[in-house]
């Protein structure tokens, strides 16, 4: 498995002159970044991401997460959360919604 140059950084749409040149710019974040992973979500709340669980595939199985990191966009910084009480289990494949 190759190791990916951009892991901790993030792709943020960005428009140009027109509506018609939207692109994607590379924000190098600081921090601790999540592993890579597929098959978890990804939820903005104000000006953070969160990226909850998902998977990753260690070359012989895959295996599931029950992580939580946020990157702030503020101040493009990456943290681990850390869970208390009552933890979700291990999942990927799930989704994941903001209601208020």
């Amino acid at each position: 498995m190759e190791e990916d140059d951009d892991h901790g950084s993030v792709f943020l749409p960005t428009t140009g002159l027109s509506e018609c040149r939207k692109r994607w710019t590379q924000v190098d974040g600081i921090g601790t970044p999540p592993p890579p992973r597929v098959s978890h979500s990804a939820t903005v709340i104000d000006h953070k991401l969160y990226i909850i669980a998902g998977g990753r595939f260690d070359g012989r199985q895959w295996i599931s997460c029950d992580d939580v990191f946020a990157f702030d966009f503020t101040n493009c910084q990456w943290k681990a959360l850390e869970i208390t009480g009552v933890t979700m289990p291990r999942r990927r494949g799930h989704s994941a919604g903001l209601v208020s």
